[in-house]
Order: C-alpha cells, then sequence, then structure tokens
C-alpha cells in the first residue's frame, strides 16, 4: 500500500500528540483523500510496513508499558521508532483517540443515537459531525475496514476490531447506558466518590481507569451494599484477562447504544 511521506518534524504545536485539541496538529492527506493529523499518518504507516494488519489480535492485545513513556516522547517528535512493537502501535493508536479532550463521537447525544433505526439513519446523523470529528472517524473506519480484510491472519472480524476500539471513540458512553436504562442525570444522585488504590505505581491514567473500573464490576457482581471499601482496597493486582473482561463488557454496553 502507498503511503504518503510526512517530514519528521513535531507534528504538534503542544508539546504532546496525545490528550490535546487535534486542531492543534499538523494534518495531511492519506492515499483515501482522508484528512487526518500527522502523526496518525505516521503510526498507520509503520504498523502497516512492520505487518501488523496481519498479527493475530491486532488492536486487542495490550502490550506491556515498560517503553511506552520512551515512546511517547518519541512521537512528540514526529518519531516512531524502528523497533516499537505493532501491539503497541496499535494501543497507541488507540490511546490517541481515547485521550482527545472531546471523544469522536461525544457530538452526538444519546439520545440522537437512540432515535436512529436504520443504517440510512445513521448515516445522516453522522454526517452531523463537525468536520474535524468527521475526517477522524472516516480515517479510523478504514484503518478497521483495513484490519478484517486480514481476519484470517488476525482473528479480527468486524464485531472484534468494533469491541475494541468503541470505547476509544467517546467519552460518554457511561451517559449512554443511563439513557438506556430510562434514566436522565437529574434522576441520579449525586455520587460519593472512593479512591482506591491501584495495584501498581508504574501504571499510567488509562490503566488505573481499567483497575477503577474492574473494582466497580465487583462490587455489582457480588451485591455489595454497605461495605463496598473491602471491594475497592483489595491489594491483589487484577489479572490481564480481568481488565480484557472490562474493556469487552464495556464495548459491548456502548455498542448497543451506537
Amino acid at each position: 500500500m502507498n503511503v504518503v511521506e510526512i517530514p519528521c518534524q513535531a507534528p504538534s504545536a503542544s508539546e504532546s500528540v496525545c490528550g490535546v485539541s487535534a486542531n492543534s496538529m499538523q494534518w495531511s492527506y492519506d492515499t483515501r483523500c482522508n484528512s487526518v493529523p500527522n502523526i496518525l499518518l505516521l503510526m498507520q504507516e509503520r504498523l502497516y510496513a512492520l505487518g501488523g494488519l496481519k498479527a493475530e489480535g491486532i488492536f486487542r492485545i495490550n502490550p506491556d508499558n515498560s517503553k511506552e513513556e520512551f515512546v511517547r516522547d518519541q512521537l512528540n517528535r514526529g518519531i516512531v521508532p524502528d523497533n516499537i512493537d505493532v501491539h503497541r502501535l496499535a494501543g497507541l493508536i488507540k490511546a490517541w483517540f481515547r485521550e482527545l479532550p472531546c471523544g469522536v463521537l461525544d457530538g452526538l447525544s444519546p439520545e440522537q443515537v437512540l432515535q436512529c433505526g436504520t443504517e440510512e439513519e445513521f448515516v445522516k446523523l453522522i454526517k452531523e459531525l463537525k468536520p474535524t470529528e468527521s475526517c477522524l472517524l472516516g480515517w479510523a473506519i478504514d484503518l478497521m475496514a483495513d484490519v478484517v480484510e486480514h481476519e484470517e491472519s488476525n482473528k479480527m472480524n468486524a464485531r472484534n476490531i468494533a469491541i475494541v476500539f468503541a470505547p476509544n471513540m467517546s467519552q460518554r458512553a457511561f451517559e449512554a447506558y443511563h439513557v438506556v436504562q430510562g434514566l436522565r442525570s437529574n434522576t441520579l444522585s449525586k455520587p460519593k466518590w472512593v479512591f482506591p488504590k491501584c495495584c501498581n505505581d508504574d501504571v499510567g491514567d488509562a490503566d488505573c481507569g481499567l483497575f477503577v473500573m474492574r473494582h466497580m464490576l465487583e462490587i455489582i457482581k457480588l451485591d455489595v451494599c454497605n461495605s463496598f471499601e473491602k471491594v475497592l482496597s483489595m491489594e491483589e493486582p487484577y489479572s490481564s484477562d480481568d481488565i480484557d473482561d472490562v474493556r469487552k463488557r464495556w464495548a459491548e454496553c456502548f455498542l448497543e447504544v451506537i
């Protein structure tokens, strides 16, 4: 596949390429005429060149994060390390979307989504996205389509790639869940915040969030009402399978809405 050659320069006006507005970044066109930030084209080019599309479990398998700080620093400089693991690269692409100040699909309200009953209605609704979000969504869909084309090798069909990618496209998944359950924000009581200890001080913010979600799932499964602090204070780390279970449950819940 031909790719756009991007000059090696800082791809963002800010010091970081993650967690900042896409509008602060340098953009280019890919071979499909998608206009997207250069950093996404850089990562896509390397992912394809390293055979990532054929790697089993691509975008599903989560690598260790021991070198993530170094890789992110290189990305901030417009450099993708030559020896980067394809699963780490795929994880960083998801992280880029997940850490946007506003999720790609957050311009659509849960009510709007729920009113759609046909494919044509969904297409019409997507057209209401702002130009930036529309471009990012189009690029992401093409990327997922490329993954599915190699399903025989990577074991990632359309549903699998949607499950692992969808949670990174919106920060309003939980709000959507409440709407599905017939609830509204003005009927929900104000939450009491509890901050459980992370199992590992070296994990990033996203990982800590997943551990918290796993704690919440434990509380629900055990039907804990008055002593949920006991669950939150558990010091044994959850396994990667436990965390993957949370990712899958959350993604499936979100997909029920969109």
